[in-house]
């Protein structure tokens, strides 16, 4: 094994500005490397020239995509060999050039928690939702890497076998709902029986608001996971729904139209609905009911989005008892590959988020 020797950002990769101005070329179709589209399952949003307001950064192959506005959420996006053509970033990235150094390695050092902690102490700007980091500061931090390029690589490939394993059952985990939700569409909006009874939502389930949560009850690592509006938020040891309950969440402050099934016990925090199925047969079917409706009919905010319960209870479907039947019988199979899917995505995640400190600081080697 070769040895570690330390280098700054700066020898190690340069930022690259190239300004494309999309208005310019109205008819042609860009691929957008945005934070949302980072969100959004790392999908780079597809829109004309005419839709893109702003100036964006050309990419190339082989780039890394490093985020500096509110760096805690790591939105880093490693750039392939093969890129589509006028694919941009937001001007809220900064485009990575490597120089003689292996890409992997590069990316899963930006991700270690250390280095985000250092480069969020960087930032700029009062607001919490708009800190930016210190791109000198960027520059001119020191990297403890192998000397040998063939090492960097093969501390990646371990990594990146990792997230290719969580990578195939997240999207086996979507064709999955995506079965699901064929067969819900179909029987209960195309083909769905006019004569059929009309339910609401509070017909077949429970709302409530989630409740808030002490600062002093939070714990870095706790058994059990708080939910907000976008998911996990963090960790405490008391909890406020059990598994038994079935609950299906979606925010009621903030964020809206993201739907969760959860399967653990957890605490819900007060910015999420709570809707309970009455009976195990209404769960998958509310899933997707829950996720057809339109948040923004429903937003009665002002200042800030906000769904009510209310508003909530009152939704109608048509169905009736044999239909709900039907559907669990099918769905049910088909969320329980889900769950345990995620089960394994959680212990693979564990792993690696275990693995890439002791790696990416070389105390734990790889052998050659």
């Amino acid at each position: 094994m070769g040895e570690w020797i330390e280098k700054r950002m700066a020898e190690l990769c340069s930022i690259k500005k190239i300004i494309v101005i999309p208005s310019k070329q109205a008819n042609t179709l860009f691929h957008v490397y945005s934070l949302p589209a980072f969100d959004n399952e790392r999908k780079p949003e597809k829109s004309f020239g005419r839709e893109i307001m702003s100036a964006k950064f050309a990419i190339e192959p082989w780039m890394i995509l490093y985020n500096k506005l509110n760096v805690r959420f790591r939105r880093i996006w490693c750039i392939g060999g093969q890129i589509d053509d006028n694919s941009v970033c937001s001007s809220e990235f900064l485009p990575l050039v490597l120089n003689k150094c292996a890409q992997g390695f590069i990316y899963y050092f930006l991700l270690t928690q250390k280095f985000t902690d250092m480069m969020d102490s960087s930032h700029t700007g009062t607001s919490g939702s708009h800190q930016r980091i210190d791109v000198d500061f960027f520059k001119n931090q020191l990297l403890r890497i192998p000397s040998s390029l063939q090492e960097q690589h093969d501390i990646a490939e371990v990594l990146a076998s990792l997230d290719d394993k969580i990578d195939l059952l997240t999207r086996q985990n979507a064709t999955l709902e995506e079965l699901a939700q064929t067969y819900f569409r179909q029987w209960f909006i195309e083909d769905i029986n006019e004569k059929y009874n009309i339910f609401s939502i509070a017909d077949v389930s429970v709302v409530e608001t989630g409740k808030s949560i002490k600062c002093g009850e939070f714990r870095e690592i706790g058994n059990y996971s708080i939910l907000g509006a976008n998911g996990e938020i963090g960790r405490t040891n008391n909890f406020l729904y059990s598994a038994a309950d079935e609950v299906i969440i979606t925010g009621r402050v903030g964020t809206h139209g993201k739907v969760f099934l959860v399967n653990d016990n957890v605490w819900v925090s007060d910015n999420t609905l709570v809707i309970k199925p009455r009976q195990h047969k209404y769960r998958y079917a509310l899933f997707f009911i829950l996720k057809g409706l339109d948040y923004e009919v429903l937003n009665v905010g002002s200042t800030q989005p906000l769904i009510t319960q209310t508003d909530i209870k009152k939704q109608e479907f048509k169905a009736n008892d044999e239909l709900f039947k039907k559907f669990d019988e099918i769905a049910t199979p088909l969320f329980k590959k889900i769950e345990f899917n995620l089960r394994q995505i959680y212990t693979l995640q564990k792993l690696r988020d275990t693995l890439l400190p002791k790696l990416i600081s070389g105390e734990v080697r790889v052998k050659q």
